[in-house]
């Protein structure tokens, strides 16, 4: 398998959407506080039946906005998407931030450093726009890619809790 990262394309928005349905679709733990505000999810382990087109949304506007901070992981010789970093660049009066806001790779092409080809494609291009404080945040169960984004230098730096109906202790 021949993969290469490079920089998205807008046609590459439904092989995106379609690598991250088989991979979140099949890890429970993938869900966290942004998928149950957006509607990608309904509770903490089931999808939203319309996560697919929620997803062409994100993917689309994040193209928009910060087009050279989006990267897929493309299998030259099959010429599919298998994997995808998309980041936001936060610019305020006193803050400017990255966020990793999704990060997938199909489970074949795992191991073979594709992965750290796309997270540190998205590192250097924040870089090189000058941001430095980088953010993600990730389901509370996916303990795997919490451990391989600590050793990015990644540490917790607190915890969302939710109630879906909060009542009397």
């Amino acid at each position: 398998m021949t993969t290469i990262v490079r920089t998205m394309r807008f046609e590459d928005i439904a092989d995106m959407v379609e690598v991250f349905d088989q991979v979140a679709s099949t890890n429970p733990g993938y869900i966290s506080f942004s998928e149950l505000q957006e509607g990608v999810a309904l509770d903490a382990h089931t999808l939203s039946p319309h996560r697919r087109e929620l997803w062409q949304e994100e993917f689309s506007d994040l193209f928009v906005t910060y087009p050279e901070g989006q990267f897929v992981a493309e299998d030259v010789e099959r010429g599919v998407v298998v994997g995808f970093q998309v980041v936001e660049k936060v610019e305020r009066r006193y803050s400017r931030y990255g966020i990793l806001q999704d990060f997938c790779l199909l489970p074949a092409y795992r191991g073979g450093g594709v992965g750290r080809q796309l997270f540190q494609a998205a590192l250097d291009q924040l870089a090189r726009d000058g941001i430095t404080r980088i953010f993600f945040e990730s389901g509370y169960e996916n303990h795997s890619f919490h451990e391989w984004a600590a050793r990015w230098g990644f540490k917790p730096i607190s915890v969302y809790f939710m109630a879906d109906r909060p009542g009397k202790e």
